[in-house]
């Protein structure tokens, strides 16, 4: 039992090392995640599932050394340029997280790299593309959830090189 828990928890810090490789020990690396404005109260929240899912990143930083600072998508299109040039993680589509919109709308037009393409159907469906087969993966819109219908939601995780680096 000691082996396997050793293999298996080893096995996590090596994926994830791989997988955050450039990231520095003790680097804070910011986690970009939506945030919505509350129409009638006028204060800032942020939905739960990019919570979530930013804890699961601080985690896996933490494990490679290094530490996930949350920031709302609007404060960093303030920060666009200082963002840019470093490692950062952005969580959520170009249909919810404005930071993300802002770079897949920058690098459909100058950058050819990166795999997959957020896209909206004519009927409105959301879906991810894969360029080099052209898969299309369908999503419900969770902004339109009732809390009965049962919705579909799809995700992708990409590391990809930063164009706008100088430490490609």
């Amino acid at each position: 039992d000691l082996l396997q828990q050793l293999v298996e928890s080893s096995s996590e810090k090596t994926h994830i090392s791989r997988f955050y490789r450039g990231v520095a020990r003790g680097q804070r690396v910011p986690l970009v995640v939506t945030s919505r404005l509350h129409e009638l109260e006028q204060y800032v929240y942020f939905p739960e599932c990019d919570l979530l899912v930013a804890q699961q990143v601080s985690e896996a930083l933490e494990l490679a050394g290094a530490r996930g600072i949350r920031l709302a998508d609007h404060y960093a299109l303030n920060r666009r340029d200082e963002l840019l040039r470093q490692n950062l993680v952005v969580i959520c589509s170009p249909f919810g997280n404005a930071f993300a919109r802002l770079i897949f709308d920058e690098l459909e037009s100058t950058d050819n790299t990166i795999p997959f393409r957020w896209r909206k159907a004519s009927d409105g469906r959301r879906y991810i593309e894969i360029v080099s087969t052209g898969e299309r993966y369908y999503s419900d819109d969770p902004t339109k959830a009732d809390g009965h219908t049962e919705q579909q939601d799809v995700a992708i995780i990409s590391r990809s090189r930063n164009p706008w680096s100088s430490q490609h």
